[in-house]
């Protein structure tokens, strides 16, 4: 991380942990203390500790599009900061964790290397040393992963077994 840049994120909580569509999920929320709106950030557990991370405006929780509309709150940094340190308290609290996310396209965009990619995989990069995670990108479905280097030491097959779990079940944006 660049010592330069200040890490500023909201205050998280842990709801609860559940499973939809046979995929364990940890459920968190945070409010912005700037706009007063709610986020729901929902982790899903896939084998090989593998943890895809999605987040939404809580006022857009029953929308088909939750995950494709722009908020126009005009705070992304906290925001996907958030996210972010979320999966850095599950990077401490489980030392075999990878992580991931498909970059969800806006309305008229493509699915190849959509704007929230580009914008995920460079703060993501900040953070997640690559000392420690491989970073690996699909760029046609805005795909990246951050596997960690030592479980890939011991299961050389480790990145086709997430990519294709993931590709499988988290394009289910429910």
């Amino acid at each position: 991380m660049d010592s330069s840049s200040k890490f500023v994120y909201y205050p998280f909580t842990f709801l609860m942990r559940s499973t939809s569509n046979g995929i364990p999920v940890l459920l968190y929320h945070f409010k912005s203390p700037r706009t007063h709106q709610w986020y729901i950030v929902r982790v899903e557990e896939y084998p090989n500790n593998f943890y895809g991370i999605k987040f939404y405006l809580k006022a857009d929780a029953l929308s088909p599009h939750k995950y494709n509309r722009l908020t126009g709150l005009n705070e992304p940094r906290p925001v996907i900061n958030t996210c972010i340190a979320i999966l850095l308290e599950l990077h401490k609290s489980n030392t075999k964790a990878s992580f991931g996310f498909i970059g969800a396209n806006l309305e008229g965009e493509t699915n190849n290397e959509t704007k929230r990619f580009r914008v995920y995989r460079s703060i993501l990069s900040s953070y997640f040393s690559e000392e420690v995670y491989l970073h690996y990108q699909i760029l046609d479905q805005s795909a990246y992963a951050m596997v960690r280097k030592s479980e890939l030491e011991k299961n050389p097959n480790l990145i086709t077994e997430i990519s294709t779990y993931f590709s499988d079940n988290y394009t289910n944006f429910d």
